[in-house]
């Protein structure tokens, strides 16, 4: 019997025939990530993208950075039947939580908030010990981006209100209240695409580095709409650039 399907499989099914319309809404902030990746690493050899999509983007990328090697990682069968069109790139089909390589990779990129898509709430820490534990080379660079719970300038003011005082919850009642993932529904095509998203607090990924050999080189706040770098983390989402050190 095939296991049940997870529920970011579900939703980047359904998405697959719209994918590139979705993310052709975001293009100005992928580009300003894409060229903060580039001005950092100029070239590389090996790249591998965790939650690759249909592999338009990413492929884009390895063209500017002069990639000799990529391989694209999803778990939607219908984002792979498109990502395996793409002449020269390895697609394949695993969860991004225990992907296993025997080649380590100059580069790991992981984008668009793919990590707030891992369930369940472990696994999201379990991923990046696997991402230096098996994918990343010594020395190399790890690339992340993730929904910031306390982006007023994409969510709002009210939201961003109402997330603190859970937050505030969270640390006074933990054994009580515990909100890790929040649910909601995107129109896309006429068509309503449930999502199931963690959204995450801007040192969170910094406590889950702890006991690994990733370090934070730098950090940015990216407007989720315009692309442009912000200086305070209340008005874009978290982008981090990370290194493997010995």
């Amino acid at each position: 019997m095939k296991d049940a399907k997870t529920q970011s499989q579900i939703t980047y099914d359904k998405l697959a025939p719209n994918y590139r319309k979705v993310s052709e809404e975001k293009q100005d902030y992928l580009k300003t990530i894409d060229n903060l990746i580039v001005t950092i690493l100029g070239k590389a050899d090996s790249i591998v993208d965790l939650g690759s999509g249909d592999g338009v983007h990413i492929s884009k990328l390895a063209n500017s950075l002069q990639v000799k090697k990529v391989l694209l990682v999803d778990n939607s069968d219908e984002m792979l039947i498109l990502s395996r069109k793409i002449p020269k790139i390895k697609a394949v089909k695993s969860s991004i939580v225990d992907i296993n390589s025997s080649d380590r990779f100059d580069v790991v990129t992981c984008l668009w908030n793919v990590l707030g898509h891992v369930e369940p709430y472990d696994n999201i820490r379990k991923t990046l010990v696997n991402i230096d534990q098996n994918l990343l080379k010594n020395g190399g660079w790890f690339f992340l981006d993730v929904n910031n719970i306390y982006n007023a300038k994409s969510y709002g003011t009210f939201q961003v209100i109402q997330n603190i005082v859970k937050d505030i919850l969270k640390s006074a009642y933990s054994a009580y209240y515990k909100e890790e993932y929040i649910k909601f529904k995107k129109l896309v095509s006429g068509e309503d695409v449930e999502m199931k998203v963690h959204f995450f607090g801007p040192m969170e990924v910094e406590g889950y580095l702890k006991g690994t050999r990733l370090r934070v080189f730098r950090k940015y706040y990216i407007n989720y709409n315009s692309g442009d770098i912000e200086k305070c983390f209340w008005r874009g989402q978290i982008f981090y650039v990370i290194k493997k050190y010995d």
